[in-house]
């Protein structure tokens, strides 16, 4: 059984595909485009996010932080360089308003496949079914493989969006090219900093 690591579930989603869909978003990308809509998700592992608006400067979290958050006028200031995960998880626990969200699930290709399973009614009346995004799905392909052939032996339709490996062309019929920058491929080489950009037809639908 394999696992993966993952951010969210988006329920009810419409624009990942046909029908009503699940979006399953992957944590990784081997690309650094300055226009990603989802940046928190480039980077592997668990991570924590602030949010400055929900904070009310109670000034709970710092008394959990070892000296490494520090409030400022507009919020905390966190000392990215030196805080661990458990301090983090600790001030998530402890803010009143959830400032702190963590990003970041392992979870195997089997539970998530039961998650997604849920909404197999609204995948079957309107010709939905599951959407793995990210971040880049493709670097967990054996994941998304494993986790694909379930829905898909339940009839439900498993898209891939970006890129598709051999592997999963028989669970994954559909692959949507990333067309989130209309704008020529010379200035996404110039653009993705870690200079992996390759120009490459788009898959068959």
């Amino acid at each position: 059984m394999k696992e993966g690591f993952i951010s969210t579930l988006q329920s009810y989603s419409t624009k990942d595909g046909p029908g009503i869909r699940t979006t399953v978003f992957c944590i990784g990308c081997n690309l650094r485009c300055a226009w990603c809509a989802n940046p928190e998700l480039m980077l592997p592992g668990e991570k924590y996010m602030y949010f400055k608006q929900r904070c009310i400067r109670c000034g709970s979290c710092i008394k959990h932080c070892h000296g490494e958050i520090s409030m400022a006028e507009n919020g905390c200031v966190i000392n990215r360089a030196n805080i661990d995960m458990d301090t983090l998880r600790q001030c998530e626990d402890v803010c009143p308003k959830s400032a702190y969200e963590k990003v970041g699930t392992r979870i195997t290709s089997a539970a998530l496949a039961q998650k997604l399973l849920r909404d197999k009614e609204f995948y079957t009346v309107s010709g939905g079914g599951v959407t793995f995004s990210g971040g880049e799905a493709g670097l967990q392909a054996d994941f998304v493989y494993e986790t694909a052939k379930t829905p898909s032996q339940g009839r439900c339709s498993c898209n891939f969006r970006y890129r598709r490996t051999d592997q999963m062309g028989h669970f994954i019929p559909f692959v949507r090219r990333n067309r989130s920058c209309p704008i020529r491929h010379q200035i996404h080489r110039r653009t993705d900093s870690q200079k992996m950009y390759r120009c490459q037809q788009p898959a068959d639908p």
